[in-house]
């Protein structure tokens, strides 16, 4: 709940904001069953030994921790792995008898917090490897049903599906899987959350890995979870395993998980309105939902900033872009320049690459509000961008703004807030204090924004009546300054790491907080997220090269260096070849979610706004992969919502309908099905 001493400091309408988050935090804590996340992995392995022992770290509470082990041996030589000294309970086990080999799944309830050593033993010297994770909110133990599998598969099928009915609402399936022969990854409803290679001396690694739904099975039915594997002779054995959620007083608002959303369709968008086009465009797009006589329409932006407004058009699900519907511009919806000028005000120097322009859009209270961002910001000098105007495009004489936050909170700096703009539904604003989420991360340069998503509160009703042009923004509860990036270790910037949260090849990313839900969902484009194994380098710094025969770090380009390349670090990127800056190809479309809980709890002054994590996050594709060999790349607009029929858009950008040499956006549709 809200401080004394925080209350007192605040305005008069703050006071009673403050109030008013208390009540809301009472009002959701009613009984009801936890959402279950996951926490944490480590792993370990020895050659012909007899103990791994390692220290893993749990946070939260009502956690779970699963242990899986793959011994290669004929008997049983395995004792029961302890963490911080307490005994596992074994859940399951499985032999893997073309090669005489065994995978044992153990847990342990109410797993204490910290870093704590996880120890496993064998009665004899024998390779084998250990892995482990954590899951907060779960019920404990016995589990809810379990079952194990071998696949004698042979040296044709490269797959396991191993299928389970849990027997209660609510649970994650957890599976332990190991490969008698090549790497183990994770297909077809299954979450890969650590491996272990188990062999340095042999070529094939990452045989045993821990595996989840990633996230709930609700209604209870039969599911299934496929591990993969490659040839020669991959021999799988699986331990599968449901476990209920907890019960807790958090709010009874579920979460999204990927299954929660539905992919509805794309279509295409008209070629011109007026007298601009959209070839390069669609960097920012809008819902409004009175536009099109009530039927519902998209604001969208040009390459040149000025924003039209077109039809709907019923999404179809294809491969194939002529399949798609293509929009219509509407009535009084052509190309305008929506800021009047006043966007000139965000302007940090007269180069293009610093002057504002808009970049985010959404409709909120009658009125198209337009977040207007500076590409280049090193010396993160912008703080205005915030206007509002009219949503006839043809009305003129009415724009408001441009606004800016400032902030007291240590590390804030006010460019944070200058991209994108989403709304905040009703079941969160007040505990926000406001109704706009203001952001701005992945862009350049990192030292000017946050090292990760964030989301900084503004109220429409407060700016609608402003006199002036910088107010205290209503509450800045996610944002990772330089001293506390989003990852753990350092600052996402390491040449050759491979990053699951947050790195600086990471790109794009904008908000949605779909009603009635407690999630935040953050979309945007990963990079770094794959190692050598999976084709990838992780993380570097400095110019593209289309060869795939450069050595990571190479001072040259084998098929040609760019003269502005000359002595920078290439790596592998036909996305961006050529290009000098962040590197992380292959790249991913991405969602990370966050809990709402957790941005109420930094409101509250209980939490500083780099504690909260995502409570999970997955990858996305479109029918319509971008392939970079004809030029396409892994771009997406600002996500925006409809509030009335919980359904998203978002726009993917340089792929694949063209115009001329020009790429048109297409615009893609997500049914919220919240559970």
């Amino acid at each position: 709940m809200c401080g004394r001493v925080l209350c007192d400091q605040k305005r008069g309408y703050d006071v009673l904001k403050c109030v008013l988050s208390v009540t809301l935090l009472v009002v959701f804590s009613i009984p009801a069953q936890a959402q279950i996340a996951f926490d944490s992995a480590s792993s370990g392995e020895v050659i012909n030994g007899t103990s791994v022992s390692y220290s893993h770290t749990i946070t939260g509470s009502s956690v779970l921790l699963v242990v899986g082990v793959h011994v290669l041996s004929s008997t049983e030589l395995l004792n029961a792995p302890t963490y911080n000294g307490t005994a596992m309970t074994l859940i399951d086990k499985v032999y893997i008898g073309g090669q005489s080999q065994w995978v044992y799944q153990y847990a342990l309830a109410n797993a204490p917090q910290g870093s704590h050593t996880l120890s496993v033993t064998t009665t004899s010297a024998i390779t084998f490897g250990v892995v482990s994770a954590s899951y907060t909110g779960v019920a404990g133990l016995p589990a809810d049903n379990s079952t194990t599998q071998w696949t004698p598969v042979g040296e044709s099928p490269i797959s396991a599906t191993t299928t389970l009915t849990p027997n209660t609402n609510n649970t994650w399936t957890i599976l332990v899987g190991a490969a008698g022969g090549p790497p183990i990854g994770a297909g077809s409803g299954s979450t890969l959350r650590v491996t272990s290679g188990e062999y340095n001396w042999w070529p094939y690694a990452d045989r045993l890995g821990i595996f989840d739904s990633n996230g709930p099975i609700n209604p209870a039915a039969s599911y299934s979870m496929t591990v993969t594997g490659q040839q020669p002779y991959t021999e799988f054995g699986t331990v599968m395993a449901s476990y209920a959620a907890a019960q807790t007083t958090s709010g009874p608002l579920p979460k999204i998980y990927s299954q929660n959303l539905q992919y509805l369709g794309g279509f295409r968008v008209p070629t011109n309105c007026g007298s601009d086009h959209l070839g390069f465009g669609g960097d920012a797009i809008a819902f409004s939902p009175t536009g099109n006589n009530g039927q519902g329409s998209l604001y969208i932006s040009s390459r040149g900033h000025n924003v039209a407004e077109i039809s709907i058009p019923t999404p179809v699900d294809s491969a194939t872009v002529g399949n798609l519907n293509t929009a219509t511009c509407l009535p009084n919806g052509n190309f305008v320049e929506p800021t009047e000028g006043v966007k000139s005000q965000g302007d940090t120097s007269t180069d293009d690459s610093q002057k504002a322009q808009p970049t985010g859009m959404a409709v909120v209270d009658g009125k198209l509000w337009i977040n207007n961002g500076v590409y280049y910001d090193a010396g993160a000098a912008q703080d205005l961008y915030l206007m509002s105007r009219p949503l006839n495009l043809s009305t003129t004489g009415q724009v408001k703004g441009l606004y800016g936050l400032t902030s007291a909170q240590s590390g804030f700096i006010p460019s944070m807030a200058s991209t994108q703009v989403a709304e905040i539904s009703s079941d969160w604003s007040t505990a926000m204090g406001g109704n706009l989420f203001l952001s701005k991360f992945n862009k350049p340069v990192i030292t000017s924004q946050s090292y990760g998503p964030n989301a900084i509160v503004a109220q429409t009703s407060i700016l609608a009546g402003a006199s002036q042009t910088t107010y205290p923004a209503e509450a800045t509860p996610l944002f990772f300054p330089g001293n506390h990036p989003l990852t753990d270790n350092d600052d996402g910037a390491q040449t050759g790491h491979v990053y699951t949260t947050f790195s600086q090849a990471h790109s794009g990313g904008s908000l949605v907080q779909p009603k009635g839900t407690s999630s935040l969902l953050v979309f945007q484009v990963a990079g770094a997220t794959r190692g050598t194994s999976a084709g990838g380098y992780g993380f570097g710094y400095g110019c593209g090269c289309s060869d795939p025969t450069v050595t990571p770090g190479q001072l040259s380009c084998p098929s040609g260096t760019d003269p502005e390349c000359l002595g920078h670090p290439h790596y592998y990127d036909p996305e961006r070849s050529t290009d000098k800056g962040t590197h992380g190809y292959p790249y991913v479309y991405q969602v990370a979610a966050f809990d709402m809980e957790d941005l109420a709890a930094v409101v509250a002054g209980t939490k500083q706004p780099w504690e909260p994590d995502p409570y999970t996050y997955w990858e996305f594709t479109f029918p319509i992969s971008p392939v970079p060999s004809q030029g396409h790349q892994h771009v997406l607009s600002n996500a925006t919502y409809d509030q009335a029929n919980n359904r998203i858009y978002i726009a993917q950008l340089k792929c694949c309908d063209w115009y001329g040499l020009d790429p048109k956006p297409i615009i893609h549709v997500f049914q919220v099905n919240p559970q």
